[in-house]
């Protein structure tokens, strides 16, 4: 499942901005944007805090227009997820659309706040806090909206292609997919909502299905069947190094639709067998999958390596993925009550950080090193500090999965001369000066940034 897509990106207002000179500067530059941000944030408080009438100012001027400023990019984003990523790059398309959703209602929030507009002032957190429930649902909605077109395009594939019964199978199993997400997403929302039979959506079919035999028969099959597609699938997909995000969803679902399905199928057969199989057995499938999606984590990352270097991004993405794997290992060995074995996975799950944090210390070096040699002194300031942070964690991981006191007390003391003193002595103090001196630390950030971005706009 492998597939490269031939769709011809649409250039929407998010990628307008995103490739205008001012969005390829910021994406150029991610560390000195980052840090005229917080530089930025400290000059503004420290102005409001001195003066009332600032204060107004910024309260009904400047917060909203950065708010509304955020919530129209986000927005852009979410759309362009929509336009150019979904049925293309369904993962990236997920995460685009969280973060934007994101951003879309704290921005929205912020002028809210600002302007004492009801709705609005709660638009974050009175949905994520207030109606998580709905929202939830209504993600599990929009996969199922997703799964549904995936299904569509099976089935259509199958009247196309000679070999057709891997395109049924898929489409059933996504068609099953599909009914399970949209009806698990309407009983969420209807839940929260106090919505009459829409919160009963998934349950009441689940419990009308296990009252019925045949009924039980009927989709224990098809779960059985579309599992040992997507096992199928997911073995050639590893065989041919195929995508290995897709590989680890296909696992996973192949795992838990084969339990499910069966523990169905002896419900219906009247089995005392399979009683509990995948629901006795929920907290050990999800381990495996933390596992499963750990390991295409480490796989991406280690390939992006191999092709293009190290960066600290990949590196730490690698650092991640491994330590997932071995923790879903960790937890699953818990799960089945080993738990000897469990805490020799877990102390192992710390040293493989360690270890993975060790190589992001080399990978933020070589960055510093890099940006050195480039004079982007801000760049290897923030890559140096970055190096010794990993170093002192990695150590001090690795030191306490192996119970080697000593090992701890180095990352502890790398830390201490390293990075508290950068904090101490640099990064507090700057803030500080920035807060206290608010019109010359604006002149300073404004000269700086305004002569760095002239200089790289000006072509």
């Amino acid at each position: 499942m492998n597939i490269q897509s031939t769709k011809k990106p649409v250039n929407t207002p998010y990628q307008k901005i995103i490739n205008s000179k001012v969005g390829r500067l910021v994406r150029d530059n991610k560390v000195g944007t980052g840090a005229t941000a917080v530089g930025a944030t400290a000059v503004i408080s420290g102005a409001a805090f001195q003066s009332d009438t600032f204060a107004q100012v910024a309260e009904h001027a400047i917060l909203p227009a950065v708010g509304a400023g955020v919530s129209v990019l986000g927005a852009a984003a979410v759309h362009d997820a929509i336009v150019n990523d979904v049925g293309e790059k369904n993962i990236k398309a997920t995460a685009k659309i969280a973060l934007g959703s994101a951003a879309t209602l704290g921005g929205a929030q912020v002028v809210g706040m600002s302007y004492n507009i009801p709705i609005l002032e709660d638009a974050f957190t009175g949905l994520v806090f207030d109606h998580g429930q709905s929202l939830v649902g209504g993600a599990l909605i929009g996969g199922a909206a997703v799964a549904g077109k995936a299904a569509v395009g099976q089935f259509q594939k199958a009247t196309r292609s000679e070999e057709k019964v891997t395109p049924l199978a898929l489409g059933t199993g996504a068609t099953v997919g599909t009914a399970g997400a949209g009806l698990a997403g309407i009983e969420l929302v209807g839940r929260d909502l106090n919505i009459p039979v829409a919160d009963r959506a998934l349950s009441g079919t689940i419990e009308f299905l296990a009252e019925t035999p045949a009924a039980s028969v009927l989709g224990g099959g098809l779960l059985v069947g579309g599992a040992a597609v997507a096992g199928t699938q997911a073995a050639k997909n590893f065989g041919r190094d195929g995508n290995p995000y897709a590989t680890a969803a296909l696992a996973s679902g192949a795992t838990a639709g084969a339990l499910g399905g069966l523990e169905m199928l002896g419900h219906g057969f009247g089995l005392e067998a399979t009683r509990g199989l995948f629901t006795g057995n929920a907290p050990l499938v999800g381990s495996l999958s933390l596992s499963a999606f750990g390991g295409a984590v480490t796989k991406h990352a280690v390939d992006k390596i191999a092709e293009d270097g190290a960066t600290p991004f990949r590196a730490l993405s690698a650092a991640a993925g491994t330590t997932a794997m071995t923790g879903g290992l960790a937890l699953a060995a818990g799960s089945l009550e080993q738990s000897g074995l469990s805490r020799f996975l877990g102390d192992g799950t710390s040293v493989v950080a360690g270890a993975g944090l060790g190589y992001s210390s080399y990978a933020f070096g070589k960055s510093a090193v890099k940006a050195a040699k480039e004079k982007k002194f801000g760049t290897a300031l923030f890559h140096g500090a970055g190096a010794a942070t990993t170093a002192a964690g990695g150590l001090t991981a690795v030191g306490h999965g192996l119970g080697i006191e000593g090992l701890e007390r180095v990352g502890s003391k790398v830390a201490e001369y390293t990075v508290e003193p950068l904090a101490e002595h640099v990064l507090l103090p700057t803030l500080e000066f920035l807060f206290e001196n608010p019109i010359p630390g604006a002149i300073g950030l404004a000269a700086v940034v305004g002569g760095f971005a002239y200089s790289q706009l000006k072509d």
